[in-house]
């Protein structure tokens, strides 16, 4: 189970099993004014990945369309480093899923604990009515550590 707090444990890693971090985020999650009218870009936390982790996959699914003018695309990565790390400019407009166009060996690893963050690439007009995803990616952790 996910607990969204660094170092917490509230996942057993010890065992071998592939994880998941998931989160469902809508126009006006993804907005700083927490409606759909705002014009403001929020940076909402999809999960920690823990020291150790290998992000194996990663997608999107739009499950209603998202239809602002201007933030139809979504970027998922890590806070403090690079927010479109894992994604970028994901389109969010149609019911579809998107696999992770920027995961590859070069950032699927860190040693250290990550914030896994979703947010629209461009702040939104405010003119848009509607719009829901699921964030998901899966991990391993290695053991050995």
């Amino acid at each position: 189970m996910a607990t969204n707090t660094a170092g917490d444990t509230g996942q057993v890693f010890q065992t071998n099993q592939v994880h998941y971090l998931a989160k469902t985020v809508t126009a006006a999650s993804l907005n700083g004014a927490g409606v759909v009218t705002g014009t403001t870009n929020a940076t909402v936390t999809v999960g920690w990945l823990p020291p150790h982790a290998i992000v194996t996959a990663g997608w999107t699914k739009v499950i209603t369309g998202f239809n602002d003018t201007t933030a139809d695309d979504l970027d998922v990565g890590v806070e403090g480093s690079d927010d479109d790390l894992f994604a970028s400019a994901v389109d969010v407009n149609s019911a579809a899923t998107t696999t992770f166009d920027d995961l590859a060996t070069a950032n699927d690893y860190s040693a250290s604990a990550r914030k896994v963050t979703v947010n629209f690439t461009t702040a939104p007009t405010g003119d848009g009515t509607t719009g829901e995803a699921v964030i998901y990616l899966t991990y391993i952790v290695v053991r050995d550590q």
